[in-house]
């Protein structure tokens, strides 16, 4: 059976008063199951519709355990009616106190049965799932503890194409100060769509951010999704200018020089995707990357070594910039930009 369509959107910009997911209308002339949320998706064609009780206080661990288990089957659900309720619950906070008493947000975040619901939404590709967890953000109740808001930044990492109210909520949590900036630095590398790269470039070019801060993010979010195009184009365009000099050989060796005994003080430490890992727009990008920093970056003779070497190991028989740059990533061109950079240090 074809799903019903919603005749109206969430707006995510609204306030929390204006906003109600479950004031659309739904159409679907053969059955009412899903217009009233009768049947849901994680319990089968047909079986009763999963119910929680928002007014819980019960305080044993059976309990709680139970009604994260039904939670976890709303988020799991790909039926409207189900999703919506859950989104009704996550904003009660007796429910939210049922979930997860005072103790439990005495200890780490990704313990708390609330991080559990959140990574199964993030986890469901149904719309209406994504939509529901991109609303939480316009929710005061949910995002009161600040526990609860560091979870939600990540969980939205996700999302193929965060909407507006998403990529505010990152801004604000990523701004200098912001207590849970690196969540959402981290959040935001992951996420990679055009709105996203365009906080993380403002993050990293902007000074009100401390430089060690910034030089951090390199060596950890930048670091791990250098494999993605639009973090290696935003690098590029941070070596025009807009990042300051000081930083810009700590960004290319974050991208082609991984060092970790000299960077971290972890058993486990952040680790760059292999160079087999990239797609034929991430090789063009690095290559353009690598070509504009071994000719622009003044830098000792093992980086820009390491830089040609990483270069010849992607295969640059061809110049794949020729449609999108002067820069010439082809190995004479490389070899070009290798004596170049000896003339800046000269």
């Amino acid at each position: 059976m074809k799903r019903a369509r919603p005749r109206c959107r969430l707006w995510l910009g609204l306030s929390i008063g204006a906003l109600s997911l479950a004031s659309c209308s739904w159409v679907d002339r053969t059955t009412t199951s899903e217009t009233r949320g009768g049947t849901s998706a994680a319990s089968g064609r047909g079986a009763a519709p999963i119910e929680l009780s928002a007014d819980s206080t019960s305080t044993g661990s059976g309990e709680r355990d139970t009604l994260l288990e039904k939670s976890k089957a709303l988020a799991r659900s790909t039926d409207i009616g189900d999703l919506d309720r859950l989104f009704t619950h996550l904003g009660s906070a007796s429910f939210l106190d049922a979930l997860d008493g005072p103790a439990a947000y005495e200890g780490p975040a990704f313990d708390l049965a609330v991080a559990g619901i959140l990574r199964t939404l993030a986890e469901n590709p149904a719309a209406r799932a994504q939509e529901v967890l991109a609303a939480l953000v316009t929710v005061p109740t949910f995002v009161d503890r600040w526990q609860r808001t560091d979870l939600l930044i990540s969980a939205l990492a996700r999302q193929a194409d965060p909407p507006p109210a998403v990529i505010d909520f990152w801004r604000r949590h990523s701004a200098p100060g912001a207590i849970h900036r690196h969540t959402a630095m981290h959040a935001l590398c992951e996420n990679a769509s055009p709105a996203a790269i365009e906080v993380v470039y403002h993050n990293l070019t902007n000074a009100l951010h401390p430089v060690p801060e910034r030089r951090a993010w390199m060596r950890d979010p930048v670091l791990r999704h250098r494999n993605d195009a639009r973090i290696l184009e935003a690098a590029y365009r941070m070596l025009d200018g807009a990042l300051e000099s000081q930083l810009h050989v700590d960004l290319v060796e974050a991208l082609f020089d991984y060092r970790p005994r000299e960077w971290y003080r972890v058993d486990d430490p952040p680790r760059p995707p292999p160079l087999s890992e990239f797609d034929a727009a991430a090789r063009e990008a690095y290559g353009r990357l690598g070509a504009r920093a071994l000719s622009s970056v003044p830098m000792r003779e093992a980086l820009r070594q390491k830089i040609a070497d990483e270069l010849e190991s992607i295969g640059l028989e061809e110049d794949p910039s020729a449609a999108h740059s002067s820069v010439d990533v082809t190995p004479s061109g490389v070899a070009f930009a290798r004596q170049e950079g000896h003339r800046l240090l000269s």
